[in-house]
This record gives C-alpha cells, structure tokens and sequence, in this order.
C-alpha cells in the first residue's frame, strides 16, 4: 500500500495490485501525477506513464 515516507519502505515501488487500488481511489489525473513521482528519476518513463494515462499513442 501507499505509504507516506517511501524512504522509511523498504518494500520497494508499488505493486500493480496496489496501483489497481490506488487508481480505484484517485482520479486519472492524480494517478498521474503520482506515477510522474513514482518515476521522477527516469524522464522518458514519466512521459510514457503520461501518455498512457491520457491514451496518448507514441
């Protein structure tokens, strides 16, 4: 599950499953935003994760 501090979670990144429940919860453009954070290390997954969201085609 989300947990506040990801730096005190030494689960590592989120699992589909808690995604699934997270998207349940949030709507489309906060999911983004949280995969934007989720992958803020890695500029070219930020956009892919983006664009799926908004079913952008490449």
């Amino acid at each position: 599950m989300y947990h506040e501090h990801p730096e005190q979670d030494d689960q590592g990144p989120l699992t589909a499953a808690e995604e699934a429940d997270l998207a349940d919860r949030l709507c489309a453009e906060d999911l983004a935003d949280l995969r934007l954070l989720m992958t803020h290390t890695d500029p070219l997954a930020a956009i892919k994760a983006q664009a799926e969201i908004y079913g952008i085609e490449d």
